[in-house]
């Protein structure tokens, strides 16, 4: 891809996360306008749920499209893709059940507090349609219909919240908190709806699905399941933060690290939404073991991506203040929270594609040790930062697991592909 036109492609990619974005940050200025902060803190807690209940019972299977999908395609097998598709579609239907049957005996074993069970059943109730939406967006993109990738979920999944919530604002209603946690649910099944007129052609239907054979079955699974483990990581880190702050924090700090992670994971979108962009390209060029090609790809990237991420810490230094207070005074505190998640992106950014490359090297596996052991860290991080510094040590925390996870994928990369995709390297290697 030249660089004009991945720069094509970033504008575009950043428009419609732009226009999302500035969608969303309305939506969560509403609410925060509209709720106390332990409400908003909940409904925060309700959309990590969700985003992670979608990230389990699609078991990794939507980013397996986006590196096996343009293989495939390349190859011309279409038994393989029916396969994939129809192993896919099986165990997202089994560990939909299973999700289900552990959400309801948490909810009646568990200790929960009113917030979390809330959230367990409204995350619940919206992860079959999200995880839809992630299923119809990875197939959207390994075809490069972009627009079918972007659209839906950037703009009419929180143009539709933010039309509700702005309705029921004007209209004066006081809408209790389940009331609003169903109104969330029903704008991620008006996503689903809108996108599956444009995602269908490029399913097999009912009778274009196979059976996979046991073995294949077995190397897909592996693989897949691998893959959701690095995605909570990779693509969901904010999410798992949130959540992690719904056990330990009060509900109005709750509400603090909402917004501010919410904020700062903006860059992040970008920088992602630029990455998978690309990847079926990369997927090629690596396919086709075409290094110069390969290079050239990462090093624009790169580029692009980090000056995304500079101009953000900047922006977070001089406007940070007056965002948060736009969110009500309480938000505010959480200026020196918000840099330092700005800062665990930047840490992010440096480590460019090394996660990718692994991906499409069919390494995914190997790769599940880093993450893991990125979470434990963030864990051992959180209980010792935030015991001593308390919100702000949440920072310190997210910065340490974030720099424990690059080095990890650092190495990694080289060790078992024999390259990086990370700046430094780019830049050090002599060709």
């Amino acid at each position: 891809m030249k660089l004009k036109n991945m720069m094509a492609l970033m504008v575009g990619s950043v428009g419609a996360r732009l226009v999302g974005a500035g969608l969303g940050l309305l939506t969560q200025i509403v609410i925060a306008r509209s709720f106390s902060q332990g409400d908003v803190g909940i409904i925060f807690l309700t959309m990590s749920m969700a985003g992670l209940m979608s990230l389990v019972v699609t078991a990794g299977y939507p980013l397996l499209a986006l590196t096996d999908l343009p293989r495939l395609m390349l190859r011309g097998r279409k038994n393989m893709i029916a396969m994939l598709h129809a192993l896919a579609l099986q165990d997202w239907l089994l560990l939909t059940c299973g999700v289900a049957a552990l959400a309801a005996l948490a909810l009646m074993f568990l200790p929960l507090t009113e917030g979390l069970r809330l959230a367990l059943i409204f995350g619940l109730l919206s992860s079959p349609v999200s995880a839809t939406i992630r299923f119809m967006s990875a197939i959207a993109n390994a075809h490069k219909f972009y627009a079918v990738t972007l659209i839906p979920d950037n703009i009419i999944r929180p143009g539709v919240f933010l039309l509700a919530m702005t309705a029921v604002l004007l209209l004066g209603l006081s809408l209790p908190l389940p009331a609003v946690l169903a109104l969330f649910v029903a704008s991620n099944a008006v996503t689903a709806l809108a996108q599956i007129p444009f995602v269908r052609p490029l399913l097999p239907g009912r009778s274009g699905l196979m059976r996979p054979r046991p073995r294949l079955a077995k190397i897909i699974r592996r693989r897949s399941f691998a893959i959701a483990i690095v995605a909570a990581v990779a693509t969901m880190f904010a999410d798992i933060v949130t959540l992690l702050g719904g056990f330990f924090l009060p509900a109005d700090d709750v509400a603090v690290l909402g917004v501010t992670i919410r904020l700062a994971a903006i860059a992040g979108f970008f920088i992602q939404s630029t990455q998978q962009l690309v990847m079926p390209d990369l997927t090629l060029a690596i396919a086709k073991r075409d290094q110069a090609r390969s290079r050239s790809i990462l090093l624009r990237l790169n580029l692009l991506t980090m000056g995304v991420i500079l101009a953000a810490i900047l922006a977070t230094l001089v406007l940070g203040p007056f965002a948060l207070a736009i969110f009500g005074e309480g938000y505010v505190a959480g200026q020196g929270l918000l840099l330092m998640f700005m800062l665990a992106q930047a840490v992010r950014a440096l480590s460019g594609m090394n996660q990718a490359i692994l991906s499409i090297a069919g390494k995914q596996v190997r790769t599940v040790i880093a993450c893991l052991t990125a979470l434990v860290f963030l864990i051992l991080f959180w209980l010792i930062f935030v015991r001593q510094f308390g919100l702000i040590g949440v920072g310190y925390a997210v910065i340490g697991a974030e720099l424990v996870w690059c080095i990890m994928l650092a190495v990694q990369a080289k060790a078992l592909t024999g390259t990086r995709g990370d700046l430094l390297w780019i830049l050090t290697r002599k060709e």
